[in-house]
């Protein structure tokens, strides 16, 4: 008989991804924090970095029947386990958890959606359009898209990487 993985979802004292990684896996916990990829600014200059798809939150799997729920809370780095109420944390959806996993690499930093055709919306996430919503026009590759934005009532056009979007859901 095989045992699937619950999942969890903790929140994080800030700062305390690194401490809380080291000691849930020592208590033989799994984690996973997807990323992205985002263009930082600071001042005049930008560079790229990974940040977490849900700051502040990690995700603690385990195959156990009845988790230790407080040997979880009590991890060094993790403020608490979500839940609701004075009720046991519920388990996050197999289907969400699985989907998400789906779209990440083995450095579960997010992948860029396949699914995209021209006419979606979507929005940068990095680079230099950043934050801006634009119509996609053409699709060149599989990394680089055309895009049509609106600047101050007038639309422009520019070309942009998959990996600097994210796909606005209707």
């Amino acid at each position: 008989m095989t045992s699937s993985i619950l999942w969890f979802l903790a929140q994080l004292k800030p700062n305390g991804f690194e401490r809380a990684c080291v000691n849930l896996e020592r208590q033989e916990f799994q984690i996973f924090m997807p990323v992205r990829e985002m263009l930082i600014r600071r001042g005049r200059s930008s560079h790229k970095s990974k940040q977490p798809l849900f700051p502040g939150y990690i995700f603690v799997g385990t195959e156990r029947e009845n988790p230790n729920w407080s040997s979880i809370n009590s991890t060094l780095g993790i403020s608490r386990l979500v839940s609701f109420g004075k009720n046991e944390p519920p388990p996050i959806p197999e289907q969400l958890i699985n989907g998400l996993m789906a779209r990440c690499d083995e450095d579960f930093s997010l992948l860029p959606p396949d699914n995209l055709k021209i006419g979606d919306q979507v929005r940068a996430v990095s680079g230099p359009f950043v934050e801006y919503v634009a119509t996609i026009e053409t699709i060149s590759n599989e990394t680089r898209l055309g895009i049509l934005f609106d600047v101050l009532g007038q639309k422009k056009r520019a070309v942009i990487q998959v990996s600097d979007i994210e796909k606005i859901e209707k």
